[in-house]
């Protein structure tokens, strides 16, 4: 489906980490992690299925917010200690558009002033990945963010090109800011103030 754009397998750890915090029996899920070494890259199909087995075993609404707020910098590899170096947010932002393809090789994203505020926008030209994929890896940078900066950080607006869930409440609360839904992007607004 998604033939040819890669995740890192460093992100595998936050995966495994989600599966211990949470006691989950998934062993399928844990043996097909272990053909990857932390530095070897997999398809954005087998990160799919990867995050599929986890729901299967962890049914639960908005699962990506919780799998994706386990992020540590060992867990984006080189571009994550690259962001540690970053003064501001709006310059880790402008770092990790230029090296994202380290980390996620998916559709890319573009950092765009607008106004008095900063986003970063991926669009849909390499396909959809689906609302777990895309609410792991939103999850996954807000929560990555959110540890580079000493004070708490709330996006002005977080945006999905999926349709919305039944219950948008826990976007809401996990982002701290109006989130929506089938957009024709998928962004994160913050404050140039950050």
């Amino acid at each position: 489906m998604f033939g040819g754009l890669f995740v890192t397998a460093s992100m595998l750890g936050m995966l495994r980490d989600y599966i211990e915090l949470n006691h989950l029996h998934v062993p399928e899920c844990l043996q097909a992690m272990e053909k990857y070494s932390p530095t070897s890259r997999l398809s954005l199909d087998e990160w799919s299925q990867l995050l599929q087995m986890i729901a299967a075993r962890s049914p639960r609404p908005a699962l990506g917010l919780a799998i994706g707020a386990c992020v540590a910098p060992k867990h984006v590899g080189i571009i994550g200690y690259m962001a540690l170096s970053c003064s501001t947010v709006g310059e880790a932002l402008l770092r990790y558009a230029r090296y994202q393809r380290l980390v996620y090789d998916g559709n890319p994203g573009s950092v765009i002033a607008d106004g008095d505020a900063i986003e970063i926008r991926w669009g849909v030209e390499r396909g959809v990945p689906g609302p777990l994929v895309d609410e792991t890896a939103i999850s996954l940078f807000i929560s990555y963010v959110r540890f580079l900066v000493e004070e708490p950080l709330k996006p002005l607006l977080v945006t999905f090109v999926n349709p919305p869930p039944a219950d948008i409440t826990p976007y809401t609360e996990f982002f701290g800011c109006p989130v929506q839904f089938a957009d024709t992007v998928t962004r994160v607004r913050f404050p140039l103030s950050h």
